[in-house]
């Protein structure tokens, strides 16, 4: 239960110092108190999710843009916790910066030649949108579908980002490219790589530590 799971997250709390910027407000404190009683509408996290990010609208906190950052956020990670916890950046560029475009383009080229798995992704992106799946192996329209993709994600938008928070539209636009983590089910039917029915990813939401919740995206 979500009354539980926030419970076991707020006792092991009092062992980090927070952000400032992450200090708890009156009014993530009062959504919070809204979805403990049961008293909105709708399912408790989404409406805390919600109303979270409508909030981020009204503050408009910089200091929490790097969580939003698939570039920033790998360094910062390492730094805060003392050990790389990401799968490491291979190559990235900036939208308008051709040069850096080509290196990527380059690099991801020759690492498929060599069979390495990959994955190109928008620096700014979210909700697995833009996101191109490179298993080491594929069809000669399927390797210049990979190196069409580090355009299309320095340059894709998705209207559900729109919906999201305020941080995730400061992320500068990019491409970040990472080895493609091990996926246990194949495409089906015989189909390419965009036919896949596994999840892209586990989704894990910590307090503190704790685990609070999971989803499959």
């Amino acid at each position: 239960a979500i009354e539980s799971d926030l419970l076991e997250a707020l006792c092991v709390a009092k062992r980090y110092p927070l952000s400032e910027a992450c200090v708890p407000n009156e009014f993530l404190i009062n959504v919070l108190e809204s979805a403990l009683s049961n008293s909105g509408s709708g399912d408790g996290w989404d409406e805390v999710m919600h109303r979270r990010i409508a909030h981020t609208w009204r503050t408009r906190e910089p200091a929490l843009i790097w969580l939003d950052d698939k570039l920033a956020q790998v360094a910062t990670t390492a730094q805060l916790c003392g050990l790389e916890l990401h799968l490491p950046i291979l190559a990235h560029a900036l939208a308008g910066d051709d040069a850096a475009e080509e290196r990527v383009r380059s690099e991801v080229a020759e690492r498929a030649a060599r069979g390495e798995s990959l994955v190109v992704k928008p620096r700014h992106g979210a909700n697995s949108k833009h996101v191109f799946l490179w298993p080491g192996h594929g069809s000669k329209a399927e390797e210049a579908a990979l190196l069409d993709s580090v355009a299309a994600a320095i340059r894709g938008h998705d209207a559900s980002w729109e919906r999201e928070c305020w941080q995730l539209a400061q992320v500068p636009r990019g491409v970040i490219v990472q080895p493609l983590y091990s996926i246990a089910v194949g495409g089906h039917d015989g189909g390419g790589l965009r036919s896949r029915i596994a999840p892209l990813e586990l989704k894990v939401q910590v307090l503190f530590g704790e685990v609070v919740g999971g989803t499959l995206n």
